[in-house]
């Protein structure tokens, strides 16, 4: 399904706040925080540092003190946020952002149903895996490719695909094996990185992958319980988000065959979503009061 929805589909909605982290913590990041919201989480930045993400706000004028916040995808370049506008006023998120501007993410409808899209130059695309029932797009990159998973009436299971050249392609990380894989990302080189987990009734562990010229290669930091990759950029550095006990996260990145962890100071926990080819990060972390988006670079956590 393509409808023509001109840029004007993206409305000025408010200007974010920015804070830089106090010089006394030992690495610099910047809070993405934006005012009315509830929780913050930046998914996607692109090579000219524009920021694709959703947050969550409370409804307008809420009909019952049980209303759920509302879901609004949004892009922030500098000091500017824009909201991602869907049809029939759906609730939006945005998963990915290339440097054409393009946007991939979910449109959630008020049934509860949800759509995937494509937003390319002024088009809303649906994404759809041939088969499926319901399909998750995420990362993209600058030749139109983008990452994801799907389930279909069969497998109550996601599986991992890309679409490149016009066509739909699953990706196998399990090898043959029952279990769930997913795609989150892929770079202008073809390389996709996502997790797996094998359902052999051993309960194993969540673990990254990365698929590169026809192979698949483990990505497990090392003691963790679980572990997943979200986010490749053109240089192979990958950034993702790992658990040493199930339960509290850290972001980890890892580049020539070495990982660091990246937490931010006074967190409960710490996730990365995304890395792009200058070496930016962002990610979400949460405090006891809030959940907060954020932006650095990697070497200001790589030791």
């Amino acid at each position: 399904m393509k409808v023509r929805a001109a840029l004007s589909s993206i409305v000025a909605l408010f200007i974010s706040t920015v804070v830089w982290g106090g010089e006394h913590e030992p690495h610099r990041y910047t809070v993405i925080q934006i005012p009315d919201s509830n929780a913050t989480y930046p998914r996607d930045i692109n090579n000219q540092q524009i920021v694709a993400g959703f947050l969550y706000r409370p409804p307008a004028s809420p009909q019952s003190p049980e209303e759920s916040d509302v879901l609004v995808g949004f892009v922030q370049h500098k000091r500017l946020v824009l909201s991602v506008a869907g049809l029939y006023n759906d609730q939006m998120i945005a998963n990915g952002i290339n440097d054409r501007g393009d946007i991939t993410g979910m449109a959630i409808a008020a049934s509860g149903l949800s759509t995937a899209y494509l937003l390319s130059r002024g088009v809303l695309n649906r994404v759809e895996f041939p088969g499926s029932y319901a399909t998750n797009v995420h990362g993209l990159n600058n030749k139109g490719e983008f990452a994801g998973f799907y389930y279909t009436p069969t497998a109550v299971q996601g599986r991992a695909f890309v679409y490149r050249n016009g066509e739909y392609t699953t990706l196998d990380p399990l090898n043959g094996q029952q279990g769930m894989s997913r795609a989150f990302d892929i770079n202008d080189k073809g390389d996709v990185v996502g997790d797996f987990q094998p359902d052999d009734g051993t309960l194993l562990p969540r673990r990254g992958f990365l698929f590169r010229r026809g192979s698949y290669t483990p990505i497990e930091v090392p003691g963790a319980l679980s572990t997943g990759a979200s986010s490749i950029n053109n240089a192979g550095v990958i950034v993702g988000t790992y658990s040493e006990d199930g339960i509290t996260t850290r972001g980890f990145i890892f580049w020539k065959g070495r990982f660091a962890t990246v937490h931010i100071p006074g967190s409960s926990y710490t996730e990365v979503s995304a890395i792009n080819n200058n070496g930016k990060i962002v990610g979400t972390f949460g405090t006891d009061e809030q959940v907060l988006g954020f932006r650095s670079h990697f070497r200001e956590f790589w030791k």
